[in-house]
């Protein structure tokens, strides 16, 4: 056994207080790169988030951010901890290899879960994930949300090779490096198809994607006006500010904005003030 293995498994349990990552991230970067070019850089562990299995890419950011730390996107699933009912309806918008869909899961264990990844190396990893913890309230959809049904062309960057969580739908100035033709679907559209008549909550992480997802939404949030996790990605959207006219449209829907610190601690966001933090907490009126 390596070294790593059980080292990771002490830092996973070690209750997260400040500074605890920046003191890991050494750790990470190192065994990150150790892995790199080793077939055996794929582990799956037993006690993601408790008893959760999870199969990881200790080589990649987010694999190792989990692998050390415990969890990668601890914001967001304190939210959905502390939002989503246990018989609720949570959409994963972005589920890249299924982390939030995991907690998701378990947290509405009588509702239903619905995860979205179009990209077809993580949907592989998402699919095989949610099949390790036989989830049978878990369905996993290999399509990109968006306001139109259409075929197109996804990125990512350099970086993204060993960063999981960059590809987009838009392509930019460092974001050129084609990942795969993927097909595109209004969230509309799909819960006609589905008949859903509830949905309680919304994780949108599409790098840069924001507005296109919430103009493909608009019926599915005047009719259910669910909560909404939004990852604020501004500097991989248009050249056009699209995000203050995302905030005028949330806000004319009913919406009061927060950001989200890694700790999951919410302020509010005051009009024409800027985005400071990446994780947007945007709760119904009708919901407080």
């Amino acid at each position: 056994m390596s070294l790593d293995v059980p080292l990771a498994r002490l830092t996973r349990r070690v209750p997260r207080f400040r500074g605890w990552h920046r003191m890991l991230e050494p750790l990470r970067q190192h065994y990150a790169k150790v892995y790199r070019e080793r077939a055996d850089r794929w582990i799956v562990i037993d006690d993601f988030q408790g008893d959760l299995r999870i199969g990881l890419d200790r080589s990649g950011h987010i694999g190792s951010a989990i692998y050390w730390r415990g969890i990668h996107s601890f914001a967001e699933a304190q939210l959905i901890r502390d939002h989503l009912p246990v018989d609720g309806v949570f959409l994963d918008v972005g589920a890249n290899q299924g982390e939030l869909t995991l907690i998701a899961a378990r947290q509405a264990r009588r509702g239903r879960v619905i995860a979205f990844e179009p990209v077809p190396r993580w949907f592989a990893m998402l699919e095989e994930n949610v099949r390790r913890n036989g989830w049978s309230h878990v369905t996993v959809v290999n399509r990109a949300l968006s306001d139109r049904e259409a075929e197109v062309e996804m990125y990512t960057s350099e970086e993204g090779r060993t960063n999981e969580g960059l590809s987009s739908l838009r392509s930019t100035g460092d974001r050129n490096v084609p990942v795969a033709t993927v097909s595109t679907l209004p969230l509309d559209a799909f819960v006609e198809r589905e008949g859903l008549s509830r949905v309680d909550l919304i994780k949108i992480d599409v790098e840069g994607a924001e507005r296109a997802v919430i103009d493909g939404a608009s019926r599915t949030l005047e009719r259910f006006r669910p909560n909404l996790i939004l990852e604020w990605n501004e500097p991989a959207t248009d050249p056009e500010p699209t995000a203050p006219s995302l905030r005028r449209d949330l806000r004319a829907q009913g919406y009061a904005l927060f950001t989200a610190d890694p700790f999951a601690r919410v302020v509010a966001v005051a009009d024409g003030a800027p985005i400071l933090l990446p994780t947007i907490w945007a709760r119904h009126e009708s919901r407080v």
